[in-house]
């Protein structure tokens, strides 16, 4: 399924057959943000099990909020859902940085989807062919508005992209930790172990 709806997407093939397209320029809004951790032989994790493990180290270390897990057969798909639309510009330029927050905490992605508008993965309860296996939710949560995930952009961006510190807050008050304070509990507990058995 596409993360995102899609407008002016519809054209009228010669033959008068209609043709749904789905092109990233015609991406419209998103209420999901969305990475793909490959497992298996030759990926950068052995199965989904070290992909979770590694998924799990990486929200600990950013209390980002990934609220959907999904296994889709061979990988892992983390996805965060938004209560409200986004347009397109905002989301790229919000999954650009996720992409760079995933590379300074070194959790392996496919670095080709995260940012595309036009990307499309497993809905659940499908087969993967490759492998036979059935799409299933590994953990579900409730979505968070777009105001606490730009908030945890804020705060979790790499330090060469951080904002400089505002004048009128002391040295001891930063920007991170306000934010850090004001957000932190806004999440249901998270719990690894959970997760990772029913990855197994």
């Amino acid at each position: 399924f596409a993360l995102g709806t899609f407008q002016d997407n519809i054209s009228e093939q010669p033959d008068g057959k209609i043709k749904t397209l789905r092109k990233a320029a015609m991406a419209h809004q998103f209420k999901t943000y969305a990475i793909d951790i490959d497992c298996g032989e030759g990926k950068p994790y052995a199965d989904a099990t070290k992909g979770m493990e590694a998924l799990i180290q990486f929200i600990k270390a950013t209390i980002f909020p990934v609220l959907i897990v999904v296994a889709s057969g061979n990988c892992i798909h983390a996805y965060c859902t938004l209560t409200t639309p986004i347009p397109r510009e905002t989301w790229k330029a919000n999954s650009i940085q996720l992409k760079a927050i995933c590379h300074e905490h070194r959790l392996a992605i496919d670095d080709s989807k995260v940012h595309d508008p036009s990307m499309v993965l497993r809905p659940l309860d499908t087969i993967n062919f490759k492998g036979g296996n059935t799409v299933r939710a590994l953990l579900e949560g409730a979505p968070s508005t777009p105001e606490q995930v730009e908030q945890h952009f804020e705060r979790c961006a790499p330090v060469k992209q951080a904002a400089k510190k505002p004048a009128h807050l002391t040295a001891a008050q930063t920007i991170n930790d306000i934010i850090l304070a004001a957000s932190v509990t806004q999440y249901p507990p998270f719990s690894p172990d959970k997760v990772t058995n029913r990855c197994q």
